[in-house]
Parts: C-alpha cells; structure tokens; sequence
C-alpha cells in the first residue's frame, strides 16, 4: 500500500494487471521482463487478487508464467518479491515435481489452475503492478459521432486529453464502467507499430490488451482466429468489438465511436509506500526503490515527514532515510538533490565516535531521525514516489561537465537537460541476493575512490553490480 499527498489528501493504491505483448519464454525472462516495466510477475496474496487476474485472462487458453517458485528447503514456496507464500491454489494432483525439477508455477489452462513446471519451460506470462493512477485517470465522450481512427485521435487531442488507452486492468475497468460498454464498436488509442509492435496514441508501447480469441468467439457462437489477424494487412488500428466485449485490430478508416482519456491527477503528487522488507544497507534500500520509480523516503517540510509516518504506522525497528551527508561537513541533501527538512532527535546529527555517519535512518516509532553508517545492517525501508517523476540533480556536486553521460543523467537540472532526461532503467536485482564471499569483488580498479564519493547513493545502479566490495554488498 501507497499513501500519497496531494493538496493534504490521502489515497490507496490497488493492484492491476496488464501483459506484456511477448513471445513464450522461461520463468526467469518472464521475471525480468515484469522487473523492466518497474512490475513483479504475476502473484496474489488473496483470493481477490486471485479472481480479478482470473477475470483479466477470461479463462484463456495459454499457459501463464505465475511469480510463485519453490524455495531452497523444497518444502515451501515463495513470490518474486517475498521468501514465504501462503495463498495457493493448486491443480488437483498438484504440486507433483515430476522429475524432480518443477520449481516454479505456471496457470494451467488445461485445469484452469495451479501447476509446478520446469523453470526452463517456455510460456506467456501477465505482470502485477501497484497503481495510484487509476483512481484519478477519467474517461469521458467529447462527441456521439462515429468517426474514423485519426479522427478520434484528433479530437480528444483537441479536448486535451488522448484517445482512450490502458496501461493495466484497473483503468480498463474503470473505462468499462464509465463508457457502459453495449454491442456498438469503439475505437481505442492503441495502434499498430513497426517499432513496439502495439503503441499507445501518446507514443508509449501499450502492454495492455483484451484481444479476442478463437476460443471465445466459438463460445459465442460465431467463427473465425485469434486476434489481432490483420485480415487483409489493412487493420493498424484497434477498437472495442462490441458483439465479442473484446478487442479486435481493424482498418482505420472504419467509423466506430471513441472516448478520451484525460489524467486528473493532481501535479506534484507525492506517495510513500509502507515498509517493504529489510536492506543490507542504505544503499541497497535505495537502489530497490529506484526500482520501483521512486526513492528512499525524503522530506522538504514537517507536512510530508507526517505524510510518511502515516504511511508505515508504527515501527519496532529504524528504518532509512533518503538523505545523505555533504562531504566532511554537518550538513544534509536529500538523495534527489533538494534540501532536506530532518526531524533530528536531540543531539544529532553527531557522526558518533567519527564512524562515517554519512546516511539517515528514522528512529523506531518515529522518534525523530540520526545519522547512521550507510552500511548498517537490519534496517527497513519504505519509498518515497512523485507524480510525475521530478527531474533534479542527484549527484550534490554537479559541475559545469554536462558533456559526460553521468552528468546528463545525475545532473540534468544543472546541465539544462530536463526536456529529455529520462530515469535509468533497472533491470534483475537478483544479484543483491547472490553476493558472497566467494564470488564479491570489484571490477573496477576505481571502486573504492568513487565510494569514497558517495556514489553507492548516488549511482547504486552501476555501483551495487560492478563494485560490491567497496559498497559493503558482502564479506569478504
């Protein structure tokens, strides 16, 4: 859960669906893949979860890649993000591990649930994302004309909004019930792309879809393939079918009826996530942040600190905070750059017994925030989360360089860049959790100097995977 601020109010996310248009692959690339759009693959932590991805795939006839996969005792299973699962749902005769070697989960659309199969199988998979947005995306007509693709396309362009389109089943639902979907065909601002395969009208691959299949058609009563078909190589466009309740790719110079999307969500949104587990240290909280859009929890003013206790409740144990030391000196910046408001308990910071106190963590239940090593162990995290992402410099010493990749992207404000600055994509993080003894070192003969820098913080992304050595990733 989410608890976000935006003109004082509070809001709660919720969990949708959407997938990925790919090809059948194992369960480690379809993990990654999900991990890439910042989402997890597909698990549920309740029996409502459960039947809304139930209602998502409509009962499809793929097999499906679930993000449940046997822990290391053999005995239990875990999800791509926890070391313990409880909610199973299993196939009878199921979890059999034939052969020995079925350690992970697939939907089976031949039993309409549960089974283990081999990790190297190949299937489809559906990625679970938490979503604030959906709550403030509204879909709305702007005409009752049937018009064609383009049309429409410029007419909710025109209104200030886009032809309506979906990244996950919340909106999709939300559109169905505000549209009161009946049989006529509507145009949807999704179309077909030589570079994504299927793209958004605002230019972003679309990984949402609801096409109609073979299968369902027959239930209905009527014949015909899967879709998309591209009957004809002519239909570069998609609508609602209204006689199938699904999608079908048509030709865009049909006339069908369309409604616009339109983002009401207030700017300068912010939302702190609950605690979501432990971190070796603070650099690690704050690259798994970073992997979810975010950051560790940072704050400008006491409005947005109340914002975060409210958001992780009570707390048995310090948890980290986005902020670090400036050099040598007593003063603090925020992990993205801004200055910070800390809520400091009495007598810090002191940087006790000169141990590099160069991180924060918030004493347990709130009791204001010291500075710690950013190495220490035990500690939780939660994640700061701004709509829309704020372009700011990350690095604290951003100089006059703008020439270099890293001051493009850790110093676009600085550099002027902002227009084009877009956050580093992250990909598997599974390597935070395979570090050894054995197997820890740097590969950089630089690691240690840019350390000392500070730029396990600031660059986790290249520092946590190419010198975990220097920033405290494991024993050596």
């Amino acid at each position: 859960m989410r608890i976000a601020l935006s003109l004082g109010a509070l809001a709660r996310a919720e969990i949708g669906f959407f997938a990925p248009n790919s090809d059948r692959v194992d369960y480690k690339t379809a993990k990654t893949t999900c991990e890439l759009y910042g989402a997890d693959l597909s698990y549920f932590d309740n029996q409502a979860e459960y039947d809304q991805f139930l209602k998502f795939i409509d009962t499809g006839n793929e097999n499906l890649w679930i993000g449940v996969s046997r822990s290391n005792s053999q005995t239990g299973w875990s999800t791509v993000t926890t070391k313990e699962y409880k909610f199973q749902s299993w196939a009878r005769g199921e979890p059999n591990n034939a052969d020995g070697r079925e350690n992970c989960v697939e939907y089976s659309a031949w039993h309409k649930d549960w089974n283990d199969q081999d990790c190297s199988d190949k299937n489809r998979f559906i990625c679970r994302v938490k979503s604030m947005k959906a709550s403030c995306i509204d879909f709305t007509r702007v005409s009752n004309l049937a018009v064609d693709w383009n049309t429409a396309k410029l007419k909710c362009k025109e209104a200030g909004g886009a032809l309506a389109y979906f990244d996950n089943s919340l909106e999709y639902d939300q559109y169905s019930r505000q549209m009161g979907l009946g049989n006529s065909n509507e145009w949807l601002g999704v179309y077909r792309s030589s570079r994504d395969g299927w793209s958004t009208v605002e230019g972003r691959k679309n990984m949402f879809f609801q096409w109609m299949t073979a299968a369902g058609k027959r239930r209905l009563g009527y014949g015909g393939s899967d879709e998309p078909n591209n009957w004809g190589g002519k239909e570069d466009c998609v609508e609602y079918r209204g006689i199938h309740k699904k999608w079908n790719d048509s030709p865009c110079q049909n006339k069908n009826k369309f409604a616009c999307r339109f983002d009401t969500c207030p700017q300068g949104r912010i939302e702190f996530t609950t605690l979501l587990g432990h971190a070796k240290n603070a650099y690690e909280a704050e690259l798994r942040c970073r992997k979810i859009g975010g950051h560790l929890p940072f704050f400008n003013n006491n409005q947005e600190w109340q914002l975060y206790l409210a958001a992780i409740g009570s707390f048995p144990r310090e948890n980290w905070i986005g902020a670090q030391r400036i050099g040598s000196s007593n003063r603090f910046v925020n992990v993205d750059g801004s200055k910070p408001f800390l809520p400091w308990s009495s007598g810090e910071p002191n940087n006790a017994n000169a141990r590099d106190e160069n991180c924060v963590e918030a004493w347990r239940n709130g009791d204001g925030v010291n500075d710690q090593n950013c190495y220490s162990g035990g500690r939780q995290y939660s994640c700061r989360i701004d709509s829309p992402r704020r372009c700011t410099d990350i690095e604290p010493n951003c100089g006059k360089n703008c020439y270099s990749g890293f001051s493009k992207l850790f110093c676009p404000k600085t550099c002027g860049t902002c227009d084009t600055w877009k956050p580093q994509i992250i990909g598997d993080l599974s390597y935070l959790d395979n570090w050894n003894a054995h197997n820890c070192r740097d590969l950089n003969r630089d690691c240690k100097v840019w350390a000392e820098t500070n730029q396990c913080m600031v660059n986790p992304v290249y520092m946590l995977k190419n010198c975990p050595v220097s920033c405290h990733q494991c024993s050596v």
